[in-house]
Formats: structure tokens, sequence, C-alpha cells
């Protein structure tokens, strides 16, 4: 015999599903990125936390060059204020500086943190 939890349960998966499989139209869907071939540029950056150990991107940058990848340092990668990776507007310039680099296919941070919000507000958008 059908339970009433069962029923219930089946309904909400199907829903599910169906509102997945058919999406309404004027919704926006995410943007998926190309895939990164082997040559692709990585670039290299700390948009928050300072990296206090050069060793750390050293590993980073070998498993970069494992994957077939080539490593691109930020400019102030190495920079210090505080506990921070440089002034906000440094880092804020990391990323646009790879941002607008049309051989960087790919940012990957070194160390992250909430302070990563301190530079957004200068980010190019566009």
């Amino acid at each position: 015999m059908l339970s009433r939890r069962f029923f219930l349960k089946t309904l909400a998966a199907t829903a599910a599903v169906s509102a997945i499989a058919h999406p309404k139209p004027g919704l926006a869907t995410a943007a998926k990125p190309a895939r990164l071939r082997p040559g692709a540029v990585v670039g290299l950056i700390s948009p928050a936390s300072a990296t206090f150990v050069r060793e750390d991107v050293e590993i980073v940058m070998d498993a970069v060059r494992g994957l077939g990848l080539i490593p691109r340092l930020a400019p102030h990668l190495f920079d210090r204020y505080g506990y921070l990776a440089g002034q906000d507007r440094d880092r804020a310039e990391d990323v646009n500086q790879f941002f607008a680099d049309p051989e960087v296919a790919m940012l990957l941070p070194i160390r992250g943190g909430g302070a990563v919000v301190g530079c957004c507000p200068t980010w190019i958008t566009t």
C-alpha cells in the first residue's frame, strides 16, 4: 500500500527534477568558463591575507606546472601590510591586471580571508 510519506517524497522529488530539467524562460543560466588547456596561464594572487612563506607559493607553482599550466605571479603577491597582502588598492590592481590580460585563463588565490572585501569595490566589473 502506498504510504502518505512515500507519496509526498515522490511528489517533491518529481517537482524538483521538473524544475531543473525545464528552466523558466528569461532566467539566467550559469556561465561556464572555457576548459583549461595545457599551456594556459594561471594568475597567482593573494587577494586577502599575506603569503608569509615563499615555499608555499613554490609548492603551488609546482602543482600548476604539473597540470601543464603556466603560473604567473601577481606583482604584489609578496607585499605585506599588517597581516594583509599589501594595501587594498595593490591587491585590487593585481586582480584587475589579470582580468584585463587576455592570456590569463584563471585566477588562483594563494591565500584567502575576509579582507578580500577591502579590494572588491575597486575591481573592474565589465
